[in-house]
């Protein structure tokens, strides 16, 4: 299963967020899920708090570089730009 969620800042703290988790949970686990995976952006402190306290632990971290195309038209880092 896979979706996304999004509260309105300003119902933040009213425990939607955590009724929607819990009721999460209860629909994987009654259909034989053994784990619960999600993902939030790394600077979102509030939601990253929220799911620490949940339970959730943090297992991978995700590296993301923006990259321009060089003058020449190759892509950074491809093996015909290696060799230039």
């Amino acid at each position: 299963m896979s979706a996304n969620s999004r509260s309105n800042r300003g119902w933040n703290g009213g425990g939607i967020a955590t009724r929607l988790m819990a009721a999460a949970e209860t629909w994987a686990a009654d259909r034989g899920q053994a784990f619960l995976t999600l993902e939030t952006g790394a600077a979102n402190q509030p939601a990253r708090k929220l799911y620490a306290a949940l339970g959730y632990q943090e297992e991978d971290v995700r590296l993301t570089k923006a990259v321009s195309p060089s003058p020449s038209g190759q892509q950074p880092g491809s093996k015909e730009a290696s060799l230039a």
